[in-house]
């Protein structure tokens, strides 16, 4: 019974790395064309670019997009959708005029500069990628997984058409951006062209029962999937603040062609497990099985990864990229250890939001994104270089995923005494 569960979980999982894997080659193989067409600087400001609009987009929904799976009707379901769509309208605007007011009273920005006219696109950006993510739930919530996979493959496929035509007829150096901008365009209008405005009427009254009965996703989950995306996203936006953007720019490569397809994959592990721990949660009150079998699939597939990552990971760097850009070997090796354990905590981290536990997923991403800050502000003092800084990083980061798979296991091993009413397609 056991293998036939690992199987079905596997099965589903993989569904979801078929977009992502053949998404994934295209940025890995064009990359060494890319490092031929644009500057190191380029790629730097490209990373600054999609932190900047990841961290924002992970805002954006008010963490509603994580309660469409959850709700316990269609109908309901399709309310979440639309309050998470108004909250990114909101927010857009929102970080637009702070956009503006910071244009204003810090014109000279490192960041700013470095960004030019393309700082007033970040929440553009920001709103696709936070959209996208929303659909994204509707249909994992309706089980088409083909629509997310074929979603990201156009994105991907176009970002590497776009990029790569850019920088060969005509040179400019903001074709990294126009690419990224015009692929969360694509991937977009892919994942909403089924939609059919007429289910996601509401009244009023419907739309604000709907808020209070999420209102935690709001009040905490929000803040904790904030903290989450910054502590992964703030690193590159740190490193050209406090080093410089071509540094910024070797660390965005090796996010690139390493980790990026790495997060992806556990990505798809997330994803699977959040509907399958709130199915048995639903059946059981519990969510012990398929925690078991998370972290038993996510530890082999980690230690296939980074294992021989580790050891051989600097040989294929220098292979891959030349003595253009040594610096990142260094990176992989420092960071690899760090790699694996973020690798099988955050898809488990889904376990406290399918228990509607947000408040303690909120208390250890703000941890973690303070930790992160700290290190950062703490090494600028010490006057540390680079790999002196990464090596505290990994040691902080590690520890703190660590406590995130305790705190994860202890959630699913819940034992309420009742069940949830299981879900309806009203």
């Amino acid at each position: 019974m056991r293998s036939k569960s690992y199987s079905n979980f596997l099965s589903q999982v993989l569904v979801l790395l078929k977009g992502n894997t053949v998404a994934q080659i295209i940025p890995i193989i064009i990359t060494p064309i890319i490092t031929r067409l644009y500057s190191i600087e380029s790629i730097g400001a490209l990373a600054v670019f999609v932190s900047m609009s990841s961290i924002i987009a992970a805002l954006s929904p008010a963490g509603l997009e994580q309660a469409v799976v959850l709700a316990n009707s269609h109908r309901r379901a399709n309310r979440v959708v639309l309050i998470a769509g108004i909250s990114v309208v909101i927010f857009s605007l929102i970080s637009w005029l702070l956009i503006t007011f910071f244009k204003t009273v810090a014109p000279s920005n490192r960041l700013l500069v470095e960004l030019d006219k393309f700082v007033w696109l970040i929440p553009v950006a920001s709103a696709l990628m936070a959209s996208t993510n929303i659909l994204n739930q509707y249909h994992l919530r309706h089980s088409a997984l083909k629509n997310i996979s074929n979603g990201i493959i156009l994105k991907f496929t176009s970002l590497g058409i776009i990029q790569v035509g850019l920088g060969l007829l005509t040179k400019i150096e903001s074709g990294l951006v126009w690419g990224r901008i015009s692929s969360n365009m694509a991937q977009f209008l892919f994942v909403s062209r089924s939609l059919k405005i007429k289910n996601f009427r509401s009244s009023r009254f419907e739309m604000i029962a709907t808020l209070k009965r999420y209102k935690k996703f709001p009040i905490f989950t929000v803040w904790g999937t904030f903290a989450n995306i910054s502590a992964i996203y703030i690193v590159s936006v740190l490193i050209a603040n406090f080093y410089s953007i071509r540094e910024a720019g070797e660390f965005a490569l090796m996010q690139r062609v390493l980790v990026i397809p790495i997060f992806f994959i556990g990505q798809a592990f997330g994803q699977i497990y959040y509907k399958h721990i709130i199915a048995e949660r639903y059946k059981t009150g519990s969510g012990l099985k398929s925690y078991r079998n998370a972290i038993v699939l996510l530890s082999i597939s980690g230690m296939m990864i980074f294992i021989p990552l580790y050891f051989f990971g600097i040989d294929f760097i220098d292979m891959f990229l030349g003595g253009k850009v040594e610096d990142i070997s260094i990176y992989v090796k420092i960071l690899a250890p760090m790699f694996l354990i973020r690798y099988i905590a955050n898809p488990l981290s889904m376990t406290l939001n399918a228990f509607e536990r947000q408040e303690l997923n909120m208390v250890w991403q703000v941890a973690l994104f303070a930790s992160i800050i700290a290190v950062f502000f703490i090494s600028n003092l010490l006057n540390y270089d680079l790999p002196q800084l990464l090596r505290i990083y990994s040691v902080v980061v590690s520890f703190m995923y660590t406590i995130q798979i305790g705190l994860s296991f202890k959630i699913a091993c819940t034992q309420p005494n009742f069940k949830l009413q299981n879900p309806t397609n009203t």
